[in-house]
This record gives C-alpha cells, sequence and structure tokens, in this order.
C-alpha cells in the first residue's frame, strides 16, 4: 500500500499522462489476481475532463474497473452527475481509461479495479491522468493492493 504524507505539485493539463502517485508502479507477481483500491483525493482548477488510465507494461489477462467520483467541496456538476459508477471490462489490453467531465472543487474519487496477471512475469500497474486543467493530488491519497490468488506455474517470477 502506499498513502502520500503531503500534496504533491499540481499536473499541468495537456495530453501527455502524469503519474498520479510517485513513482507509481504497484507491482503485480507472475499468475496473481489482485483487487486494488485507490482513494483519490484532489483539487480541479477548472471545470472539464479528467481521465485516469490504468496502465500495465504487460497486458493482462484482464483487468475490471469501477469508479466513483464525488466533489467535497462545491455544488455537485459533475456530468453526469455524481456520484456515478463507470464501469470498464478490458481483456488483454495494456491500458483501461475512466474519464469523467469534473467541477471545479476538491474531489474525492475511488477506484476499485480487478486485474488478473496471468503471465508467469513480473508486472505493475500504474494509474495516470490526463486532464482539462490542473489538479493537484492532496494528502491521504492511497492505493492497497490485496493479493487475492495466485497459482505457481512453471517460470514463475517474482
Amino acid at each position: 500500500s502506499f498513502r502520500f504524507t503531503s500534496n504533491r505539485n499540481t499536473q499541468s493539463p495537456g495530453t501527455g499522462s502524469t503519474n498520479y502517485f510517485d513513482p507509481g508502479l504497484i507491482p503485480l507477481t507472475g499468475n496473481g489476481a489482485y483487487e486494488i483500491d485507490f482513494d483519490l483525493y484532489f483539487t480541479k482548477g477548472t471545470t472539464g475532463i479528467t481521465t485516469f488510465t490504468l496502465s500495465t507494461p504487460l497486458a493482462p489477462t484482464n483487468i475490471n474497473a469501477v469508479m466513483t467520483a464525488t466533489p467535497v467541496t462545491g455544488v455537485s456538476t459533475n456530468i453526469p452527475a455524481s456520484p456515478q459508477l463507470v464501469s470498464v471490462v478490458g481483456g488483454a489490453t495494456t491500458s483501461t481509461s475512466l474519464a469523467m467531465t469534473l467541477n471545479a472543487a476538491t474531489h474525492y474519487a475511488k477506484i476499485s479495479v480487478f486485474i488478473e496477471n496471468t503471465t508467469s512475469n513480473l508486472n505493475n500497474l500504474t494509474l495516470n491522468t490526463t486532464n482539462t486543467g490542473t489538479i493537484t493530488p492532496l494528502r491521504g491519497s492511497r492505493w492497497k493492493a490485496t493479493l487475492l490468488t495466485r497459482s505457481a506455474g512453471v517460470g514463475v517470477t517474482q
């Protein structure tokens, strides 16, 4: 698990993705199935689209993600109306994106991920953001990874 103990630098807008956590690599052992929970607190400077992208260098067998997001302060003007569940299912893909239009406010977002890394090699998961405007990740943001099962197949590396 990982938890911010202080606020991070503002993440600038643009098309490039920025790791929400630094360095942001969540290790995944070979042949493992994980449940990973992200609790994200951040301030969004302007209303606009924020996209969270889950990425792995090696394609996992399956990745399922559900996101809810709601303003902590300010009027609830998220589109779709907040809180909103977004469910994405990706099979054998290296990235899965979840996007919402968020208002200019302090937000809390919860992302729950189930990922199967059935390759025998060590893999890792990152959470990146792309924004309209800027966001500042806040103290208390965290991730926690729970290994649910592991097949100790031949050639498993850790």
